[in-house]
């Protein structure tokens, strides 16, 4: 009955930090939304390789937050200094030196299937 009531909980931490990510993120679209926020479709490579590296620090930071906060391993303020959130803003910073023109823009790119990256909802999570 405990495991039963474990994964209960597992699964409303997760489930809260997921709706906290995708409701600031909602929040960051209606502000782009007034502000006209462009769409890049990246077609280039080099570009696709640098936005999935920034995407896939990004999904690996929340993965391991999600991980902290549902083991209770530490504090939850704590979780917020894991390396990967370290690394994933580092990317983050690389990203944009790289490639200023993509601030407060929407990435787009096809691969087998569509990708979207919000830089600016990025941004909001890493200061």
């Amino acid at each position: 009955m405990a495991t039963l009531e474990r994964g209960y909980v597992m699964k409303k931490y997760l489930n809260i930090s997921l709706f906290a990510f995708i409701f600031v993120a909602n929040l960051n679209c209606y502000a782009a939304d007034k502000e006209r926020v462009e769409q890049v479709n990246l077609v280039n490579a080099k570009e696709i390789q640098d936005a999935t590296a920034m995407e896939n620090a990004f999904i690996n930071h929340i993965t391991e937050k999600s991980k902290c906060l549902k083991n209770k391993l530490t504090p939850p303020s704590s979780c917020r200094n894991l390396p990967e959130f370290s690394q994933a803003k580092a990317t983050y910073r690389n990203t944009v030196i790289q490639h200023p023109s993509w601030q407060n823009k929407i990435l787009h790119w096809n691969t087998p299937k569509d990708h979207y990256l919000h830089f600016n909802s990025l941004k909001i999570s890493f200061q």
